[in-house]
């Protein structure tokens, strides 16, 4: 019972309960346990409703959107960048402008992070988006390299292509590289759909 308030309780184990405190105005009331129609059964303690903005602001304003600490993000943005730079040394790529471009995003992206600009959900989508963009680059290259010695790759497991995909997800900036590699844009699945049904089915 908090003050004249009496709420169910449940018995977790021995000398543990678990209950929900009620909505009250700031500030302390007695707290006991009843053995119902308020008879209490235990000695009354003091219990003390705090305004949630009592709470520690600066861990608050710490934590993103998606419970990640600024702090996590930057480590896991510096993670990706390391093992999107070596994904392209080991393919021999020079340093294009295209290349160049992708470098100064990710000094963007971390100079926002360090400054506390950078929104958690943005970040994450783009780091998606980046990762995924190196990923595509080499399966679309080994694709056409299968071509290449003939073989028909089109489809994926589920006979759906690629470009039903990415079209259903919203990617617009997989469509070129996609393109240019080759597949017709009204390139149809095992039922008939194109990208277009594919795009509208998802909403995009």
């Amino acid at each position: 019972m908090f003050g004249d308030v009496e709420v169910p309780a449940e018995i977790i184990q021995d000398g543990v309960i678990c209950c929900e405190a009620p909505s009250n105005l700031v500030g302390k009331v007695n707290l006991c346990v009843t053995s119902g129609n308020r008879v209490p059964c235990s000695e009354v303690s003091e219990f003390e409703f705090r305004n949630k903005t009592t709470s520690c602001t600066r861990c608050n304003s710490l934590e993103t959107e998606d419970g990640r600490s600024p702090e996590d993000l930057l480590l896991l943005v510096r993670f990706a960048e390391m093992l999107h730079s070596a994904s392209t040394t080991e393919s021999g790529s020079h340093l294009s402008t295209e290349q160049k471009d992708s470098d100064d995003s990710w000094s963007h992206i971390i100079d926002t992070l360090l400054v506390g600009t950078g929104k958690s959900s943005d970040t994450v989508n783009w780091l998606l988006e980046e990762l995924l963009k190196d990923k595509l680059q080499h399966w679309l290259s080994n694709r056409s390299n299968e071509r290449d010695e003939g073989t028909d790759c089109s489809l994926s497991k589920k006979e759906q292509g690629i470009i039903h995909m990415v079209s259903g997800l919203g990617f617009e900036w997989a469509l070129n590289p996609i393109l240019n590699c080759g597949v017709n844009i009204n390139f149809r699945d095992i039922n008939g759909w194109t990208a277009l049904h594919w795009a509208a089915r998802f909403g995009r």
